[in-house]
C-alpha cells in the first residue's frame, strides 16, 4: 500500500470532512453519536448515504436526533425533520445501505453553507488500486451534554488496503459486500497517527478507494472515488462495507417512484 505524505493526508481529511456527518442522537440528557453518512446529490435531490441498521434507529430518538451545523468543534446540531428514507429491498438477502432525502429547505441551505454534497462523478463502481480509506466520526471519543446539543467529537481516519482471503462465513454476500483490513494505526485529521480504536459509531461512514495518481500531477477529487458504505468490523481483523452499486441500483428504484 502507498504511503500518503502529510500534504496530502491534510487535503485529504479537509476533503472528506466537508461531505461526511455524524449523526448525533440525544438519549438520557446525553447525546452520542449514532453512526455516519455522506453527503450526495443526484439530479435535483439531496440526500445522505448511509447504513440501513442506522437509519432503522432513527425513530427510536422520537425527533431529538440531527447533524452538526458545520465541522467545527463545538457545532450545534441540526434536527433531521421533513426527511425521507429509502432503504433497499432484496429478496435474497439483507441489503444494508440506504438513503435519506433532505427536504428542509433550512437544514439543506445550512448544510450548503458549510459542506459539500458529492456528485455522481466522486463515486466509483470500479476499484483503482489496493488502497483504501475510512473515514468517519467514532462514538467513543467523546460525549456531549443534551443541554449544549452540541458535537465535541472529531473525525478519524483508516488508510487501509483488501482483506486477503476472506472465508465465506466472513464474506457471505460478495456480489453486494466486501471486507478491509482493520488496521492497528490511523490518522487523526491533523494527519498525525494514532491507534485505532473501537469503530463503535463509524456504521454509514464512506468507504473510499485511493489512487495515487503520482507526484507531480495530484489532486483530492482525481485521487478519491466513493466505493462503498461502512456497515460492520470486527476488531484488529476486517471492515466490512456495501459496494456502491448497490446504490445506484436504490436510486433506480427511488427515480421510479
Amino acid at each position: 500500500m502507498n504511503e500518503i505524505d502529510k500534504i496530502k493526508k491534510i487535503a485529504i481529511t479537509e476533503y472528506l470532512r466537508k461531505c461526511s456527518i455524524p449523526f448525533i442522537g440525544v438519549k438520557n440528557e446525553t447525546a452520542s453519536i449514532h453512526g455516519c453518512g455522506t453527503l450526495i446529490k443526484i439530479l435535483d435531490d439531496y440526500f445522505i448515504l448511509s447504513a440501513k441498521h442506522v437509519t432503522d434507529d432513527i425513530p427510536k430518538y422520537s425527533g431529538n436526533i440531527g447533524i452538526p451545523l458545520n465541522t467545527k468543534k463545538g457545532s450545534r446540531i441540526l434536527l433531521l425533520n421533513e426527511t425521507t428514507v429509502f432503504s433497499y429491498v432484496c429478496a435474497q438477502f439483507e441489503v444494508d445501505i440506504s438513503l435519506i432525502r433532505i427536504k428542509s429547505e433550512e437544514i439543506l441551505q445550512n448544510l450548503k453553507m458549510n459542506y459539500s454534497f458529492l456528485s455522481h462523478s466522486s463515486m466509483s463502481l470500479n476499484i483503482f488500486d489496493d488502497d483504501f480509506i475510512l473515514y468517519g466520526y467514532i462514538s467513543s471519543e467523546k460525549f456531549t451534554i443534551a443541554k449544549d446539543f452540541k458535537i465535541y467529537s472529531i473525525p478519524f481516519y483508516i488508510h487501509t488496503n483488501l482483506y486477503p482471503s476472506p472465508t465465506t462465513k466472513e464474506l457471505s454476500k460478495p456480489q453486494i459486500e466486501n471486507l478491509l483490513s482493520y488496521k492497528r494505526n490511523g490518522f487523526n485529521e491533523e494527519g498525525k497517527d494514532i491507534e485505532s480504536p473501537n469503530l463503535r459509531g463509524i456504521s454509514g461512514s464512506g468507504v473510499w478507494n485511493y489512487k495515487n495518481t503520482g507526484a507531480n500531477i495530484w489532486n483530492v477529487d482525481d485521487s478519491l472515488k466513493l466505493v462503498g458504505v461502512e456497515i460492520a468490523s470486527m476488531h484488529s481483523k476486517y471492515i466490512k462495507y456495501t459496494k456502491i452499486n448497490v446504490l445506484f441500483d436504490l436510486l433506480r428504484k427511488i427515480s421510479s417512484l
